[in-house]
């Protein structure tokens, strides 16, 4: 669970520019942290600026991105 964020009460927003240049190490956490986010329902939301080739980048991360 990320931080103390429960239905209702509080909303975990991400921004992130230039997502391209995030490690694949750290994008594949970013991923599973936020896929973990919408398994319990957790209000979790990313906004990122990106250039295209973030598309592949997301597939070999995690595959279920």
């Amino acid at each position: 669970m990320i931080g103390e964020a429960t239905r209702g009460e509080t909303t975990v927003v991400f921004f992130i520019d230039e997502l391209q240049y995030v490690a694949e190490i750290h994008f594949a956490s970013l991923i599973t942290a936020l896929h973990k986010c919408m398994q319990n329902q957790l209000p979790a939301v990313l906004i990122g600026a990106r250039l295209p080739q973030l598309v592949g980048q997301a597939g070999r991360a995690k595959c279920y991105a």
